[in-house]
Order: structure tokens, then sequence, then C-alpha cells
């Protein structure tokens, strides 16, 4: 996959994309969001996201139980095309800001592409032909090549394109404490970083 500059949501650090792709023979399935910021997008990111987060999801299906990381097998990345600065990790569902008990936010999930304060802008929508507003979701093979494109909130193509060639795990695959309604109830929700903490912790359990 082409590489161009985004910048983390969280620190404005620049990154190529292609660093973020490191070669640990793990899937990625990148999620353009479009704009955040459109009550509808946001919508279907967050209805996308309960899809994810669910226990029979193509993330969890194909994990081992046992893995340290929801991201074992298959890692989920975000990148927005909304302004940095009128949005934060929480506008995103909670399986872009995994939580651990000892470890905190993960803040290497969720990317914008926006201008950067001393190495310009990327333009990876315009680079990549991706509609700012719709966005799309993308799976990258473990070597860097692109193995589907879809529409943003397609998880059903999604699943099906994993289920073509992947084999389930015998073990159930990775879960936890998680309710699909909770992923829901907590978009757009207000609070402290500590109360998404807590929240977070008990819909993604283990994640």
């Amino acid at each position: 996959m082409p590489s161009v500059k985004v910048l983390n949501q969280s620190d404005a650090r620049p990154w190529h994309f292609q660093e973020l792709l490191k070669s640990t023979g793990r899937w990625r399935i990148v999620i353009f969001t479009g704009n955040i910021l459109s009550p509808s997008q946001k919508e279907k990111i967050w209805t996308l996201g309960a899809k994810l987060a669910a226990p029979e999801s193509v993330i969890r299906r194909y994990t081992p139980a046992n893995a340290e990381s929801i991201s074992a097998t298959i890692e989920i990345l975000a990148v927005h095309s909304a302004s940095r600065t009128q949005v934060d990790i929480f506008d995103f569902p909670p399986i872009f800001r995994p939580f651990s008990a000892t470890a905190g936010f993960d803040y290497g999930k969720v990317f914008v592409d926006d201008e950067s304060y001393h190495e310009g802008h990327g333009h990876a929508y315009e680079a990549y032909g991706i509609d700012p507003e719709e966005g799309c979701a993308v799976a990258i093979r473990p070597d860097q090549y692109i193995g589907w494109i879809g529409e943003v909130d397609d998880y059903d193509m999604m699943e099906r394109y994993f289920a073509g060639f992947m084999k389930g795990r015998g073990d159930g695959g990775m879960q936890g404490d998680i309710d699909v309604g909770d992923v829901l109830k907590s978009a757009g929700g207000g609070g402290s970083e500590a109360e998404h903490a807590e929240r977070d912790s008990s819909v993604l359990g283990a994640m």
C-alpha cells in the first residue's frame, strides 16, 4: 500500500502510513472513517465498532483465546478526515482505543489526515482516492498488499472476505465480557478519561 503521512490523533506526531504496517504477520483492517464529526457518519462508525467488538466478530474469531492482545491476528486502525483539534479518541468506539488495566489506553490506533505542525499535509484521502466524507474500509494483507476494499460500514462483506480463507479457532477465539448495547450507548458519551476507562474496561473486557 503506498505511503503518505498521517498524524496520530492524540499527539499530532506525523507518521508515514507504511510505518504503521510493520511486518509482524498480522492482518490490518484500516477504517478510513471519513468525517467523524458528521452525525450520520459517526453513527455508521459506532455501529461498525459494535460489530467488530462482538463475541463472534471477525476479529475475535481468528484470534487465539490466550492471545495477549485483541490485535494479535487482525489489527484495527482508523484514519479520519476531520480537523484533529475538533476530535478526540473518545469520538471513536472502544475497539479503536483498547484499554488495559496495566497500560491504560492504546493511543496508537487512531490517525488523522490533517496538517502537521512542521511537516505539511499528507493529503492521504486524496492520494488514495477516498471520499473524505464517506470514507471506506480496507483489509491489508501481512505482505502489505490490499486484499479487500469496501464501504466503511459493510461489515458483512468484510466478514465474508476473511471467511473465504481463514479458519476459526477451535478454542472459540479471544473473548471478553462484551455487551454490544453498552458499546452503542457509549457513543458520543461525555465524561472524564477515568470514566471512559471504567466504561471501556467493562465493555471490552480482556482487550
